[in-house]
């Protein structure tokens, strides 16, 4: 069995999550479950073309080509890495400019002090001269950068009509999919089988999605029904860019300190191994978040100094609250009127609030629909998720190791100081420092 004090060690590990309960338990007794709810999407797939319908397409609908969202990404990969490596000016004959930047040369050549004066009539002409030339040589690339891609296209167009097979996989549906007949006919199943608060819509780019209710435990097995349903019903099938988005209801003893914990006890590296091809850019993760707090307090702090940075709670929020919503842990339904923290204050001297968080949620965005080829494995998601609810409820001190500084470690630990305070402070080296806990709430 896993240790206890573990659990306030880096990151709670998904394939350790039966010890990781037990080890709960077994501190604080059987606690109560988070409610939960989700919403997945399954891709409808079109027919694929046939290999000369691929290349009619290609060659003579430019503008189909580059809608076409996976040859786009084939293109401008393919683009980069041609332009990356190429010698851009000598490759065209484009003029190169003295400077590249115009606050560069004014840097180097501060103006005179009398601008009417024949220097400063001279500096005049020369600064003009200079925007000029950055402007050209700015519109130049561009304009070339926009051919350059175009003789891609042809380029693989010529290969496509040697081995137009090739292609066949790049190639999505012409247009978008209808799919209304398929939400009619599951919404219609669902109704008949009694399933209350499940609803089923077109969700754009040809994905069918489901969403649930809100959840507890007891509606596992109804849950799993529903989804079964609907995944056998749908038509569609899982895709790395369609999402599966786990929902854990927020107790009125949760606070925005305990939020920031989720960012870093989430095991994302089991998530990132387990669908390698996800695109990261709709699920933000910790290093973002940490990142964010580092630029909104560096103004006020160096990052090197040993004095730590002290701030109510409300600030958190309010950093907190910067980050959209494709973050994997994704906090706007809880904290997007910017009242969360004097609500919980309120919470804690009177045992209410102004406003109940009551069917808000937090959303775990990381997985995607692939992970519906086996509900079993969704569902131990769902259950790891309610659980680092409770891990974070537990904790009162976080230490993220910043992987991309320079030279020693960088470290940014923030704790829980008593009352509103939240201390923030910097640090390199290897050891982190102990983990303090606080008494859970059930």
């Amino acid at each position: 069995m896993i240790k206890f004090k573990q659990l306030f060690k880096e990151k709670v590990p998904f394939d350790k999550r039966g010890d990781v309960s037990k080890g709960l338990n077994n501190k604080f007794g059987v606690l109560e479950p988070y409610t939960f709810g989700f919403d997945v999407e399954l891709k409808i797939e079109g027919e694929l073309k046939s290999a000369d319908e691929i290349y009619d397409i290609l060659r003579y609908e430019y503008d189909t080509f580059l809608e076409n969202d996976r040859l786009t990404k084939l293109v401008d990969d393919e683009v980069d890495e041609l332009w990356d490596d190429l010698d851009v000016a000598s490759y065209f004959g484009i003029s190169i400019p003295d400077y590249f930047d115009y606050n560069d040369w004014e840097e180097d050549n501060p103006p005179p002090k009398d601008s009417e004066s024949e220097e400063g009539i001279a500096w005049l002409e020369r600064s003009e001269d200079i925007e000029q030339q950055i402007d050209d040589y700015n519109s130049s690339i561009e304009h070339h950068q926009s051919e350059f891609k175009e003789e891609t296209v042809h380029n693989i167009l010529n290969r496509i009509s040697n081995d137009p097979e090739e292609y066949l996989n790049y190639i999505t549906p012409e247009g978008d999919v209808d799919i209304s007949d398929n939400v009619d006919h599951v919404s219609d199943i669902l109704d008949m089988n009694g399933y209350e608060g499940w609803t089923v819509e077109d969700d754009g780019d040809n994905n069918i999605e489901l969403t649930s209710p809100i959840l507890k435990n007891d509606d596992i097995s109804i849950a799993k029904e529903a989804l079964n349903a609907f995944i056998e019903e749908s038509g569609g099938s899982g895709h790395d860019s369609s999402s599966a988005h786990i929902h854990i209801g927020v107790p009125d003893s949760f606070d925005v300190f305990d939020m920031l914990v989720l960012y870093d006890i989430v095991d994302e590296d089991k998530l990132n191994s387990i669908q390698p091809s996800r695109d990261t850019s709709f699920t933000k993760g910790k290093s973002h978040m940490f990142r964010m707090i580092e630029a909104s307090l560096k103004n006020n702090k160096s990052l090197d100094i040993d004095e730590p940075i002290v701030i109510n709670v409300e600030k958190l929020e309010s950093i907190m609250r910067t980050g959209d919503r494709y973050m994997g842990v994704n906090l706007t339904n809880v904290l997007n009127n910017g009242e969360f923290s004097k609500e919980r204050d309120e919470f804690k001297k009177t045992g209410k609030r102004s406003r109940s968080t009551s069917g808000k949620s937090i959303e775990f965005r990381y997985l995607s629909s692939e992970i519906l080829d086996d509900i079993s494995e969704f569902f131990e998601w769902i259950e790891y998720f309610q659980m680092i609810m409770k891990v974070a409820e537990s904790r009162s001190q976080i230490t993220f190791k910043n992987k991309y500084a320079e030279g020693d470690r960088q470290y940014t630990t923030i704790t829980r100081v008593g009352g509103d305070k939240i201390r923030v402070k910097y640090g390199k080296g290897d050891k982190r420092p102990d983990r303090p806990t606080r008494e859970i709430k059930s």
